[in-house]
């Protein structure tokens, strides 16, 4: 699908990972936030909406967030800190 849907508070965890079943995504792979939670996940640097972000594949089901491309082939992710609540939507490409 164009868009990966994310619930911030059961698919999202503080060892960094984002869960998708079968999310296809490639490490380098780009994803732009296009819908926060009601209740943000809390990370450094905080994720912010519109904004381009770079995969890390960490598994068939699971990937981490870079914010470089660069950052993301050294596997360098967005540290998150805390779950939110609701869902979270990125838009591939």
């Amino acid at each position: 699908p164009a868009t990966i849907s994310i619930n911030a508070a059961t698919e999202v965890s503080t060892d960094d990972n984002f869960t998708e079943n079968s999310h296809g995504l490639a490490t380098g792979s780009q994803l732009r936030l296009t819908t926060n939670a009601a209740t943000p996940i809390t990370s450094t640097p905080a994720l912010t909406l519109n904004t381009t972000y770079f995969v890390i594949n960490t598994g068939v089901n699971t990937f981490k967030l870079a914010t470089t491309w660069a950052n993301a082939q050294a596997g360098t992710a967005i540290d998150v800190t805390a779950t939110g609540m609701g869902t979270i939507t990125f838009t591939k490409g």
